[in-house]
């Protein structure tokens, strides 16, 4: 109801500001201005004094139903000086007659098609449809014209790139594998099973200038490791999958009483198993060849360069870091009196490797299995720990389809739903403020923003009054603005109007204001401006943002203090505790260096978790929900979404910037 009551009053007021304006359109001069956006051509058009909506949907030719979709803030009135974009009028079907090429044909584009259907449906990369359809990326639109590049001109174009680049075949991939060309394989049909591009492929084979041919012998470039920066550790979804969470329904385990927990004898040795990309092979070599000189003929010199003692191959450093973590775990367990076999495996980015080692007999008699990191080798290891009852844990990634499908499943880090779900809670005290959602109406970001909005809606659907005031309008022009004066909650589409903003806001009020995007370039000017409004106009700014935020490195930290900045953290570490001096010091002397976040993450990972297993046995899934023990940099609360579904991990920490210049923990 409240979410009807927010509609209806957006109509009302675009209803009335154009209905009580003068129609005047002899003096509005239309903008010579365009840009172009997701493949749709716009003018930008800047408000005059007198100008209103009627006038210029005459003076463009488009409704004025079209021009507030495409701006959704001039509910709030058109401002002098506010800029517009009103979309060209698009030439008739008869006068486009598709001017074809040789190169590429064009596609009109019909309801629900994306830039990823017209790639399958015409078998070419999305990067090849970008590059003749630059902005298209962003979105398609219903009746826009797509180039779709011609496969001969792609091949041309492919044979053209190798032609005149210079491919060093030495150590460009991590590693690769050896595959035998069947009947009507392609390589498209080839880049989809490997999970690697096109390009990738013929780079690494040469011999595919003059095309595929069956039974040829080919390597199959493995995609590299990516390097996990500890800076960069916690990952980001803009996404929202499918859940229940919107209303935080979830399984309701057993009565405790139905399970004995507490009757587990501690005597047994517990078989674990690890699996991580070490990447040893990379990190065995003592050298990599140096092929950037050239002899006096032109001709490439190939030389040896010897790496360095200490030398660690980049992509494995995290995950190095995060087993020495997990193996102080293991040493503060085992002097507590638990036995522990650790079995752990180099992953090798090889599905093969994998599989042969989930057949060897020792894995008959494993108890817990943790890893492996990514996704597409995590789903085969999972697959096989719910067949044989093995609890499995994913220490990095989120998996939405093994969460669903797998009981025996642990997701660590909570979903970008699970965190926007803490953040919106916590805004539950500020229900008599001003609230308003900022976003920059980006089409990629439409599901996660309407996710957003509804999850604020259902915190404060007790809270929030929605006056019936505006149904009962008066039809005087002059109360407008008392009639938004009264609005708790609105939503503010930003393209860089200061004005837009201002209008949302009260002077009389504190106001509540969230940007769930994860957009550095459009954060980073938002920001900015609302430190402009709160400091320079003395607007009383709350603000509530993306745990993104903390490695924006283009923001005045003193921007997030001056608003107050509230965000979501899964992980926070407070170095004033006693366990995470100890563990520091304990890291230190055993590694002779500090610990990253990824290394206090593997602590609190096996501490967790084998202690689970040494309290509660094998099967301690049941018990996990009396389970609670204080770990470095978290504090896990797993939930399951319905009874047959894996366990994912909702708990974090609510992070403030203080006025005062420091940051408050809320757990």
């Amino acid at each position: 109801m409240a979410k009807r009551k927010y509609v209806t009053l957006s109509i009302l007021l675009l209803f009335f500001i154009s209905s009580f304006a003068q129609n005047n359109t002899e003096n509005i001069q239309r903008s010579n201005n365009k840009i172009v956006i997701g493949g749709t051509p716009y003018y930008v058009h800047i408000i005059k004094k007198g100008e209103t909506l009627l006038a210029l949907s005459k003076v463009y030719n488009v409704s004025k139903k079209v021009i507030a979709q495409e701006n959704p803030e001039i509910f709030l009135g058109l401002q002098i000086g506010q800029a517009l974009k009103i979309p060209v009028k698009q030439i008739s079907d008869k006068k486009v007659r598709f001017v074809q090429s040789k190169k590429y044909f064009n596609h009109k584009v019909k309801k629900k098609q994306t830039l990823f259907y017209l790639s399958q449906k015409y078998h070419v990369s999305k990067e090849d449809i970008i590059a003749l359809n630059p902005g298209v990326e962003y979105g398609l639109d219903i009746n826009q014209i797509v180039k779709i590049p011609k496969k001969e001109s792609i091949k041309s174009r492919e044979k053209e790139k190798l032609k005149y680049s210079n491919i060093d075949t030495v150590n460009i991939y991590a590693s690769s594998i050896k595959h035998k060309v069947l009947k009507k394989e392609t390589l498209y049909s080839l880049s989809k099973k490997y999970n690697v591009s096109k390009e990738d492929i013929i780079a690494a084979n040469p011999i595919l200038i003059d095309g595929l041919k069956y039974g040829q012998v080919i390597n199959i470039p493995t995609q590299l490791i990516p390097s996990l920066k500890s800076d960069m550790f916690i990952p980001e979804y803009d996404s929202i999958p499918e859940s229940p969470y919107l209303n935080n329904e979830y399984y309701s385990f057993p009565d405790s009483a139905e399970i004995n927990c507490e009757a587990y004898l501690h005597s047994k040795t517990f078989n674990i198993a690890v699996f991580l990309p070490f990447s040893l092979n990379e990190n065995s070599k003592t050298y990599s060849i140096d092929s950037t000189e050239f002899d006096d003929f032109g001709k490439k010199i190939y030389k040896r360069k010897y790496f360095s003692p200490y030398y660690i191959y980049k992509p494995s450093i995290n995950f190095i870091e995060f087993y020495e973590g997990l193996l102080i775990a293991t040493d503060s367990l085992r002097n507590q009196g638990m036995s522990i076999n650790l079995f752990t495996y180099d992953t090798k980015n090889d599905s093969i490797n994998i599989n042969d080692i989930l057949h060897q007999p020792k894995f008959a008699d494993i108890d817990l299995i943790i890893g492996p990191i990514f996704n597409n080798k995590f789903e085969i290891v999972a697959d096989f720990a719910h067949k044989n009852n093995i609890n499995i844990v994913s220490p990095v990634m989120s998996n939405s389809d093994v969460l669903k499908q797998n009981s025996n499943f642990f997701q660590v880090f909570p979903s970008n739903k699970a965190q926007i779900n803490l953040l919106t809670e916590n805004m539950t005290q500020y229900s008599n403020d001003n609230l308003v959602l900022i976003h920059n109406n980006d089409s990629l970001q439409y599901e996660k923003n309407e996710y957003v909005k509804n999850k604020i809606l259902s915190c404060f659907k007790d809270s929030f009054n929605l006056t019936d005031s505006l149904l009962q309008y008066n039809d005087s022009i002059s109360s407008i603005d008392s009639v938004i004066d009264n609005i708790q909650f609105k939503e503010v589409v930003f393209a860089d109007s200061i004005n837009t903003i201002i209008h949302a806001l009260r002077k009389d009020k504190n106001n509540i204001i969230v940007i769930p995007s994860n957009n550095q370039a459009f954060v980073s000017d938002l920001v900015t401006k609302l430190n402009y409004i709160s400091v320079t106009l003395e607007y009383n700014i709350k603000l509530f943002g993306m745990n993104k935020w903390q490695r924006f490195n283009n923001i005045e930290p003193d921007y997030y203090y001056n608003l107050n900045l509230t965000i979501q953290s899964p992980f926070y570490i407070d170095y004033k505790k006693e366990k995470v001096k100890d563990f520091v010091l304990k890291y230190r002397d055993e590694y002779k260096s500090e610990p990253s976040q990824f290394a206090f993450h593997g602590f609190d990972v096996g501490y967790y978790f084998f202690n689970a297993l040494f309290n509660y046995g094998k099967e301690f899934n049941s018990c996990i929900n009396n389970y609670n023990i204080n770990l470095l940099q978290t504090n896990y609360k797993f939930v399951k979404l319905y009874k047959d579904s894996g366990f994912e991990n909702i708990a974090g920490t609510i992070l403030n910037y203080n006025d005062k210049y420091y940051i408050s923990v809320k757990e």
